[in-house]
């Protein structure tokens, strides 16, 4: 599946959010091919985007503090349908703790073509989107220094960047990340070998979820005690033997970069070169290596055992001469699995793989993305909708309407059905149908003969900072006499609901008319 559809197949997921939010953006989530681990250590990682997406809605409020809806909607492939999650206290507290004080009076959302906790670069998407959310700067670089720095600090310190880059940028090409410290480059593999940037790919690749969440920061505490370990190992090993050693964490990591140089090097070769059996061999060894060296680090599990060994058993030399590539996909101990098969030869036997591991062992195996059925790459960082700016999501039903609520000051807007429910709104002014509903219930016209003038005068008055409109802007038919602006739309407009006028000014040269402050809750309804 992909957002394509996803969306086709759960309308009602995604109209249901986009109708919560006024404002929406989106990121995509990703992959590593290589790099998962050595990256956050300042080293180099290539990094996939794929076209499935995170989505964060703000919802105005009247509270003037950032709420975090902790229920959202995420898309299970193992059920094959939206399910509702819980989000992580921390990351909710962390949330707050960083932008809290910069989105207030607003709700926030989040719906998500995959589970939280799949490794596929949805921290580097999340922090992509808050980081557009509280700058109105549309410069990407300067939005991904913001992300960077918003995603370090939720992943306890430990972030390469990369997925984060993907996220704002986007692409169909797999991007060389590099990062130390705080510095960073960034480039799509055709720029490395020079080729063409429609890229032909002798080979199909996907990802395979092993049935487990996983939790990225338990999985980089856990690394930062193995680097303690080696550490303490390295004094050992210098008072018992006498012998100075290399740090083993060094060394390890250098092992890990260089895989990934090699990579690299062969990604581009291939994809300039096209169908290469020597160098499609080379790159599914390279993905393998990784593969062997993350074993130092006891990150895998029975699972990611089961998965690794079937696609090997499946696409072997003896069979097509190249073999077949897989690695974790992320930090392990969960999450997903990436292969990589020759081209068109294995599609209609990963299913049939899958499914004799999920009988043989009673898992939750399952194919998250094949490149084959959903494409590759995706677009970057993307407003999907911003009332404010007249951006709608195009998914929503034709009857679809703005609502905007003043209460007594703008607190936002909100997509409705034109069947919904106005009740809890003091004052509706209906400017689609031209009708006006006060506690719920339409004013007749005996109580209020003029309602489409009632509605225009007060619309406008509601947008205007200080509330006041001359007679020059007023219905022609109220525009030359104070006297029937007052018999005919003031009076009877105050009978029904607690408002207050001020009409000032000449009888029949110039007036105006201001809204007084008020107390009460007004909508207004329109077209979008």
């Amino acid at each position: 599946m992909n957002t394509k559809t996803l969306r086709q197949s759960f309308d009602n997921e995604y109209n249901q959010f986009f109708r919560t939010s006024s404002r929406v953006i989106s990121a995509p989530l990703s992959f590593i091919w290589s790099g998962d681990f050595s990256g956050f250590y300042g080293g180099i990682t290539v990094v996939q985007p794929i076209p499935r997406r995170i989505y964060i809605g703000l919802e105005p409020i009247q509270a003037g503090t950032l709420e975090i809806e902790e229920k959202f909607m995420a898309y299970d492939s193992t059920g094959c349908r939206f399910r509702q999650y819980t989000l992580d206290q921390s990351l909710i507290s962390d949330i707050q703790a960083i932008i809290g004080d910069k989105l207030e009076g607003c709700r926030m959302h989040i719906l998500s073509e995959v589970m939280l906790g799949t490794s596929l670069g949805a921290l580097g998407a999340i922090s992509a989107i808050l980081a557009r959310l509280i700058t109105d700067i549309d410069d990407k670089k300067k939005v991904f220094e913001l992300a960077w720095k918003i995603a370090t600090k939720i992943q306890q310190g430990r972030s390469s960047g990369s997925t984060t880059y993907a996220a704002i940028f986007g692409g169909s090409q797999p991007i060389v990340f590099h990062s130390q410290s705080k510095k960073f480059w960034a480039k799509p593999i055709t720029s490395i070998s020079n080729s063409k940037p429609d890229i032909d790919w002798p080979i199909d690749f996907g990802l395979i979820y092993t049935g487990t969440l996983v939790q990225g920061r338990a999985v980089i505490a856990s690394a930062e005690v193995i680097k303690e370990i080696s550490s303490d190992r390295q004094e050992k090993i210098k008072k018992k033997l006498d012998i100075e050693t290399s740090p083993f964490w060094e060394d390890y990591l250098a092992m890990l970069r260089q895989v990934t140089y090699e990579t690299i090097l062969t990604m581009s070769d291939l994809i300039k070169t096209g169908t290469n059996n020597q160098l499609i061999e080379k790159f599914f060894n390279t993905i393998n290596q990784y593969q062997y060296l993350l074993q130092f680090l006891e990150i895998t599990t029975p699972d990611i055992d089961r998965i690794y060994s079937a696609v090997h058993k499946m696409a072997n030399k003896v069979d097509n001469i190249v073999g077949s590539g897989c690695k974790i996909s992320g930090v392990g101990k969960g999450g997903e699995m990436l292969f990589a098969v020759p081209y068109g030869a294995y599609r209609d036997k990963i299913d049939k793989m899958i499914d004799a591991i999920n009988s043989r062992h009673s898992t939750n195996v399952v194919l998250e993305y094949a490149s084959w059925q959903d494409g590759i790459g995706a677009p970057g960082l993307t407003i999907d909708q911003s009332l404010g700016e007249g951006i709608k999501y195009s998914g929503l039903e034709n009857d679809s309407r703005i609502l905007t609520i003043y209460s007594p000051t703008v607190i936002g807007s909100k997509i409705i059905s034109n069947t919904d429910d106005i009740n809890g709104i003091d004052l509706v002014l209906d400017n689609v149908n031209r009708k006006i509903f006060i506690d719920g219930k339409a004013v007749s016209s005996k109580e209020l003969a003029s309602q489409k003038s009632t509605i225009e005068i007060l619309k406008q008055l509601l947008e205007l900072d200080d509330r006041i409109l001359t007679n020059d802007k007023l219905p022609k038919s109220y525009g030359d006499n104070r006297y029937d602006l007052h018999g005919k739309i003031v009076k009877p407009l105050i009978k029904l609901v607690d408002l207050k006028f001020e009409i000032s000014g000449e009888t029949y040269g110039q007036y105006a008319i201001k809204l007084m402050p008020f107390n009460i809750k007004i909508g207004v309804i329109d077209r979008i």
